[in-house]
């Protein structure tokens, strides 16, 4: 099986780290924030012998209600993509479509944050606190 393109970005993060700088990983893993206690209480009261992981791609009413808290605080959020690229108005519509599964389950399901090199350090160091903010 071929390494994860992910594990490829490791050693620099290691670096950074080393030469005392602040990473933030938004990759798949272990958490760096600390879990809500409201959270952390339901899991210690309850019977759960699994804790299972939620679906990946997220549910509509979650990702709804954060994207609705990133609004409200001034981040600019967008569900990508409204449709797929072979139904949105630019593209010719005699082109042939291969269905993709991933992209048709996945195409309502997405919610992007501001990520672009044009984002100050202050700006990355808001749209982080508040973030948190809404897991606390």
């Amino acid at each position: 099986m071929p390494e994860s393109p992910i594990r490829k970005l490791v050693p620099y993060a290691e670096k950074a780290t080393q030469l005392g700088k602040k990473i933030y990983y938004l990759n798949i893993g272990q958490p760096d924030i600390k879990s809500p206690k409201i959270a952390m209480d339901a899991v210690a009261n309850s019977a759960i012998e699994v804790l299972a992981y939620s679906r990946s791609e997220g549910s509509d009413t979650y990702r709804e209600k954060i994207a609705n808290y990133y609004k409200k605080n001034n981040i600019q959020v967008l569900i990508h993509y409204p449709s797929l690229w072979h139904n949105q108005k630019a593209i010719n519509s005699s082109i042939e479509y291969i269905s993709n599964n991933n992209a048709e389950n996945y195409v309502d399901q997405i919610v992007s944050i501001p990520m672009h090199p044009f984002l100050t350090k202050n700006e990355i160091e808001n749209i982080i606190s508040i973030i948190n903010k809404f897991y606390v």
